[in-house]
């Protein structure tokens, strides 16, 4: 994971070249709409309307400039929230300067642009021809997008585009994946979902969880893999899977590597 020093200037960060340690909780943006829904906003003035990230978190600790503002403890479903702030008078929050920031650090994307692409293009030729197709997963999330934007510079317009539907999804998937639709028109997108629906399998299975983990093959990876048989007219395929999954996500999946083989099932490739 690239580190980062904090941007006073633009209220956001600046990635730098040294690679830190592993970070278990991940910076985030924070918008307008949690300020008001945590309770936090009555400690801060802002515009209640604006649409650009006011603050950061790591998980439960709200930074500004970098420096502890606020934190939530003792986080339960249906209690009130227990908020520490750690200022004493009202603070003026002003909006992250994305697009100053998003230049500010031009040059190091370009070069974790440019090895993405490399790797995803070097990851492709090396095992499509074990493969009777290729596909690149989405699941509307910012990981996803990103990996569909790196996908579509190299790879070829034969490589469609697939959104399994979970039957769990908030509006805003569904948004994105219309928009997402009009930003890459020349490329085949595929809606994908499960015979059965997210409340019947819950009733069969149980809600998932990190004791029963069934939701992604059976929302996810398996419906793909029987569009993409009905789509080449085959009763088995082979397929190589594209997937937006990070490393820095988990300590878990900081192990994974970026490419196996038959690792959820055996017909499919993941990259």
């Amino acid at each position: 994971m690239y580190s980062y020093v904090w941007d006073k200037k633009t209220r956001g960060y600046l990635l730098t070249t040294q690679t830190g340690k592993f970070v278990a909780n991940e910076i985030r943006p924070v918008f307008a709409t949690e300020l008001s829904m945590t309770g936090l906003g009555r400690h801060f003035e802002y515009d209640r309307h604006e649409t650009l990230p006011l603050l950061w978190a790591q998980k439960n600790i709200y930074l500004l400039n970098g420096e502890k503002v606020a934190q939530l403890n003792n986080t339960q479903y249906g209690k009130p929230l227990n908020i520490q702030i750690f200022f004493e008078s009202k603070l003026k929050l002003e909006p992250v300067d994305i697009e100053a920031m998003v230049a500010t650090n031009a040059d190091i994307m370009d070069i974790v642009v440019a090895d993405a692409k490399r790797r995803t293009k070097e990851l492709y030729d090396g095992s499509i021809n074990r493969c009777d197709i290729a596909y690149i997963a989405f699941s509307g999330g910012k990981d996803s997008v990103t990996l569909l934007d790196i996908c579509h510079r190299v790879l070829p317009l034969s490589v469609p585009v697939i959104f399994s539907d979970t039957d769990m999804e908030l509006p805003d998937t569904y948004k994105v994946w219309e928009e997402i639709q009009a930003r890459y028109p020349e490329r085949e997108f595929i809606c994908a979902k499960a015979e059965s629906s997210a409340l019947e399998n819950w009733r069969v299975f149980a809600p998932p969880s990190r004791t029963i983990r069934w939701c992604c093959s059976v929302h996810k990876s398996t419906p793909a893999l029987m569009c993409l048989k009905r789509k080449l007219h085959k009763s088995a395929v082979k397929v190589m899977a594209f997937v937006g999954v990070r490393g820095d996500e988990s300590y878990s999946r900081s192990f994974y590597e970026d490419a196996t083989d038959g690792a959820k099932n055996a017909s499919q490739l993941n990259r």
